[in-house]
């Protein structure tokens, strides 16, 4: 896993310094309800989520790798989507891509989530943005052996700001 994480650390930093020029800084907050579903139940919590970004201009698309914290009772968690972002107009964006997620207390658990996500962001100026997405986690954490499944999925709404 360690060697995953590197591996698309370095083809961040390297994107961003091919086009240095067409890169945005900036900084998120909202609320993420968050439900976990353990054999078939769901609990649900809202939980306020704070962080950064990077928009990286390609020909096609914009590259958009967040670092996001989810501030949970009992613990939070560390949220690493990296979306793709598609203009439909002059305001509106379509976001998707993959997600990693590490819980800061696991309760000796398993603490590694990785999942996809979804939404749409609204650019109400330049440097001001809505957004609102869907987190899909897919990993599975109950015990092994433990004969039911335990995941974790979230509503993001929130704002954010470009630097």
């Amino acid at each position: 896993m360690k060697k995953v994480l590197l591996l698309a650390a370095i083809a961040v930093f390297g994107l961003t310094s091919v086009n240095a020029q067409d890169t945005q800084f900036g900084v998120k907050a909202g609320i993420d309800i968050m439900s976990q579903t353990v054999a078939g139940f769901s609990v649900s919590s809202t939980n306020v989520y704070f962080g950064g970004f990077a928009e990286i201009e390609l020909d096609s698309f914009t590259l958009q790798p967040e670092v996001i914290y989810v501030a949970a009772t009992g613990g939070g968690l560390v949220h690493v989507p990296v979306m793709a972002k598609f203009n439909l107009s002059d305001e509106f964006n379509l976001l998707a891509g993959p997600a990693l997620g590490f819980l800061t207390n696991s309760g000796g658990g398993k603490s590694f989530n990785y999942g996809i996500e979804a939404g749409v962001a609204y650019d109400i100026s330049e440097a001001l943005f809505l957004e609102a997405r869907y987190s899909l986690g897919l990993a599975d954490f109950a015990p092994d052996g433990a004969g039911f499944t335990s995941k974790l999925n979230g509503f993001f709404i929130g704002a954010g700001y470009r630097l």
